[in-house]
Formats: structure tokens, C-alpha cells, sequence
């Protein structure tokens, strides 16, 4: 999505100062930005303005962000905030999460397709045990892939997983729209992960 870049240097709400781009993606763009109160570093995503002009698409959101707010788990992005903001003639959403340092899953498999078995059971565990929890909360991930696993070091684990993308991807479950969601297999919580992974003898391949 063309001309995120232009939010660079903005602060949001006088709270949030966007520091650089760290991506974008079909909805809008990360970004690395400084909580001005803590001076801390977070990740803030930003949602297109072209999204703004749906109702329909605005209250989802709102109900997205609460529910993945409420999530508590070691291995799921810890999101802090959530609200609107004007800037110009543009009225965006942002989502605030906790800052992480590391690289993807998918980033490792670009150098390396083929991983040592006990490093994927590892984290085919903890990713197993996020996504259970938070089905446990009615939310539902809808894009679980290698690129929303970020590896980072924790304690003395190197590649420590944290999900990400629960929200505004995430779904609050209610019984009429899983029945709708249904139709898609990676919106309903009977996707799973271990659909991602070809197991090989020996070692684990994740496939394309």
C-alpha cells in the first residue's frame, strides 16, 4: 500500500511518535514508534485510511483490538493500546504492541529450508499453546504462517516464538460468524498449524 512512508515523523494522539517503517501489508504499514510518556520503544500498526470509511469494517476493529488486548500469553504479542487518530485529513487507526527484537520463522526458512526436528517440536508446542488459549477467548487467528512467528531470545531459549497478527486478522467468535467463517479453513479454529509443517524423517520442512 503506496504512501504510508508520509506518517514517519507524526505523532499520534500525543502519545505515540513514529520513528521509521518496519513493513507493510494489505491493511497498512508497521512502524517502529516511541511511547512518549515511557520513552520506550513499541510496534504501531497503522490501518489505511481507505479502511476508515466502512463502519462496519470500524466497530470490528474495535471489538478485534479489545479482544486480542485481553489475551495474556508468554507466546502471543502483548497488544497495549488501541485507538483513532486525525492526522490532516486522515482519520487512522492504530494498534500498539509491544516491540520485539529478533526475526520471523519465515525469515530463518529463507536460509535454511530444512530445521533440526526437536528446534520445530519446540515451537510447533508454544505456537500450539497460544493459538489454544486464545481459542479458549473466542479469537481466532486467521494467517498463522512462518512470517506472523517471531523468533526472539528469551532467558537462555534463542528462538523463543511469539505469535503475532492476532489483531486486527484476529476474530471474535460468535456462534453466526464461525458459521459464516467456515467456509474459510484458515479462519475456523479448526485450522492447524501442524498444516504449515511436512514432517520428514529426521529432520522438519516447512512447506511452501
Amino acid at each position: 500500500m503506496r504512501g504510508l512512508e508520509r506518517y514517519v515523523g507524526v505523532v499520534l494522539e500525543s502519545k505515540y511518535h513514529l520513528e521509521r517503517l518496519l513493513g507493510q501489508g494489505g491493511m497498512g504499514a508497521v512502524y517502529l514508534a516511541t511511547h512518549l510518556g515511557t520513552e520506550r520503544f513499541v510496534a504501531l500498526k497503522l490501518i489505511a485510511p481507505d479502511f476508515m470509511r466502512n463502519d462496519e469494517f470500524v466497530e470490528r476493529f474495535k471489538r478485534e483490538a479489545r479482544a486480542a488486548g485481553r489475551l495474556r500469553h508468554p507466546n502471543v504479542v502483548d497488544v497495549t493500546d488501541f485507538g483513532f487518530a486525525q492526522t490532516g485529513s486522515d482519520r487512522l487507526a492504530y494498534l500498539v504492541m509491544e516491540y520485539l527484537d529478533g526475526c520471523t520463522l519465515g525469515d530463518v526458512l529463507v536460509e535454511e529450508r530444512r530445521l533440526p526436528l526437536e528446534w520445530v517440536v519446540d515451537i510447533l508446542e508454544q505456537v500450539g499453546s497460544a493459538v489454544h488459549e486464545a481459542h479458549q477467548q473466542g479469537i481466532v487467528h486467521r494467517d498463522l504462517k512462518p512470517d506472523n512467528i517471531f523468533l526472539i531470545q528469551r532467558d537462555d531459549d534463542p528462538h523463543f516464538p511469539v505469535v503475532l497478527d492476532l489483531a486486527p486478522l484476529a476474530h471474535a467468535a460468535t456462534e453466526e460468524q464461525n458459521e459464516d467463517e467456515g467456509k474459510d479453513s484458515l479462519a475456523h479454529p479448526s485450522f492447524s498449524f501442524w498444516r504449515i509443517l511436512a514432517i520428514s524423517t529426521g529432520s522438519v520442512m516447512v512447506a511452501a
